[in-house]
């Protein structure tokens, strides 16, 4: 289950989102112990939009992660209230008085894994199915998917919709639509899968 959570995990690190849309049955066993919930509406093709969970992200938490963290260099160990506390450094000084900053927007995105951003109506790309992957169709379904929700924006014109609570939501329209086809030997770069933009 945690391996099932750390594939989750790992896509929504891949797309830089907090939610993702994904078959049902990939996540069924996540959902009934209670590590994912659904986190808005199902897409036109079935798949449900979910997040992780508090109690899947304490589950994460407590594994070794996957992503690259920074190793705190440990200075001096102080003891509070019978506790040990690492402290990367002891000369930090506590302030009063000092006006809050701005928040500082970075200077880039992280990098998309595959080209959604870049393709243009009439364009594809190929991903090929390989020993590790061999039904690339399975996996590439959600991502399709979250890549046509994540260029949505609200109705210009401010239509409504009524969610599944019964709350009253904007209107989200779509400005780009993609499209996956399995493919076999007759494609130009083999056997796999072939992500179109038709809107």
């Amino acid at each position: 289950m945690i391996d099932k959570m750390k594939e989750l995990q790992s896509k929504m690190f891949n797309e830089g989102v907090t939610d993702i849309y994904v078959a049902k049955e990939e996540v069924a066993e996540l959902g009934r112990a209670g590590l994912i919930e659904i986190a808005g509406e199902p897409d036109a093709a079935g798949l449900l939009c979910v997040k992780i969970s508090t109690k899947g992200a304490e589950l994460l938490d407590s594994t070794p992660s996957d992503f690259p963290v920074k190793e705190a260099v440990v200075k001096q160990t102080v003891e509070v209230d019978d506790l040990e506390v690492e402290e990367e450094n002891s000369s930090i000084e506590i302030e009063t008085g000092v006006i809050i900053q701005p928040i500082q927007k970075k200077g880039g995105r992280r990098r998309e894994t595959f080209p959604f951003s870049k393709l243009e109506i009439g364009q594809s790309f190929h991903v090929k199915a390989t020993k590790e992957n061999p039904e690339p169709s399975k996996k590439m379904a959600s991502t399709v998917s979250s890549a046509t929700n994540r260029f949505k924006i609200e109705d210009p014109e401010g239509g409504k919709t009524t969610n599944r609570n019964g709350e009253v939501v904007p209107l989200m329209i779509k400005t780009r639509v993609f499209s996956l086809r399995t493919v076999d030997e007759t494609d130009p770069k083999g056997v796999g899968v072939r992500i179109y933009r038709t809107k």
